[in-house]
């Protein structure tokens, strides 16, 4: 891993939907946006549902949709364990609620 960055793991109950490195990542914890660099303090935080930004060690960034889940952040690793994160959110999300019906979801 290069210097000053962050290995950076989102996985969901599906797939492991992004591995690798990162300069920076913005979280969409359960209470706002969190912002995460190299050298961050542990941390612990439940998660909302929202963007999820990962700042690519290179360049450019990728983003994901999340809906619940926890982040941990310890030793420059950030993972991201969340019940959905995809490339974009299901069609009938309502950022009103910014939660996702996973039941819902099943059945359709």
């Amino acid at each position: 891993m290069a210097t000053g960055a962050l290995k950076v793991r989102v996985v969901s109950p599906a797939a492991v939907v992004f591995e690798g490195e990162a300069q920076s990542v913005i979280l969409p914890a359960w209470d706002g946006q969190t912002g995460i660099l190299p050298g961050h303090a542990p941390l612990l935080t439940l998660l909302g549902g929202g963007t999820l930004e990962v700042g690519l060690a290179g360049e450019g960034r990728r983003t994901f949709f999340i809906n619940r889940g926890v982040a941990k952040v310890e030793n420059n690793e950030v993972t991201v364990l969340s019940e959905y994160a995809a490339d974009a959110a299901p069609a009938d999300f309502d950022p009103a609620l910014a939660w996702v019906d996973l039941e819902a979801q099943a059945e359709a």
